[in-house]
């Protein structure tokens, strides 16, 4: 190839480069819009949501949450989600920004958790044949006497749920499989109560799954010591404890996989 053809097939890539490199900042900046606010508080809880993409502010991942005000019930309810698409790079982001649609859109025709999520899995199911499935968990804050929140878990790494009162774990186990696997999925609708002081621990499987220069892996062992260590502190203190024990322990990985987590805590002084 003559030195001046060279020359012009290495701008032309060095300019396809670039656009492609806009273009991606452009769909990672329209992906964080999609985010909420990362604090809230719903009467006598209080939340704080993070979502860490791998690659940077100018990378796209398949890592979602979101917040919902639910008052198709006799009280208000706080809707709270976290998705994981399994595939990768723009397929999974493209998969994020439809579930973050779907699930407004869904939830208000389907007030009950169960129809919700049947809803999301048939769409995924019908809009992704040849992609990846997506896993997500649904839970819902109620304002009842004994502050049940009522959960549905779509193939998601179990969630942990921690009472510092008697120093008990419990986790938020799937209760029906991964969305856009097979049409018909159901799922079950389980609960947990939230006591003053309580803390429950939404995380995507970046977090529990990131390897130090072993290969050993993070693992909920080591997130549950986090929780009862930082239990006292609000829900931001505690997430960013997580993200950054996870951030030390791996801090050699060029890690491939996106990192949520959102804490919930109900007020310590609501009896």
């Amino acid at each position: 190839m003559p030195a001046i053809t060279r020359k012009l097939h290495e701008l032309q890539q060095d300019k396809y480069k670039k656009k492609y490199e806009k273009d991606l900042s452009n769909a990672s900046q329209l992906q964080r819009r999609l985010l909420p606010e990362h604090h809230l508080e719903f009467h006598d809880y209080e939340l704080y949501g993070a979502c860490i993409q791998h690659g940077g502010d100018s990378n796209v991942g398949g890592d979602y949450f979101d917040y919902f005000l639910n008052n198709t019930h006799e009280e208000d309810r706080l809707g709270v989600l976290i998705s994981d698409a399994a595939s990768k790079g723009l397929p999974a982001a493209v998969q994020s920004a439809f579930v973050s649609g779907a699930i407004k859109m869904a939830q208000s025709f389907s007030p009950k958790i169960s129809t919700l999520l049947s809803s999301i899995n048939r769409l995924v199911f019908d809009t992704f044949p040849f992609e990846r499935p997506v896993s997500m968990c649904y839970c819902e804050l109620t304002l009842s006497s004994n502050r049940l929140v009522l959960y549905a878990n779509a193939g998601h790494v179990p969630q942990i749920h921690f009472r510092p009162s008697t120093g008990e774990f419990q986790y938020l186990y799937p209760t029906g499989g991964l969305l856009g696997i097979l049409k018909d999925q159901r799922y079950v609708v389980e609960n947990v109560r939230m006591l003053p002081g309580d803390v429950l621990c939404l995380f995507s499987d970046g977090i529990t799954e990131a390897t130090d220069d072993n290969g050993k892996q993070f693992e909920k062992e080591r997130l549950k010591s986090i929780l009862k260590e930082n239990c006292a502190g609000n829900p931001e203190t505690i997430a960013h404890k997580v993200i950054e024990a996870v951030e030390v322990f791996a801090s050699s990985e060029q890690y491939n996989d996106d990192r949520t987590i959102i804490v919930i805590k109900r007020h310590e002084n609501d009896k």
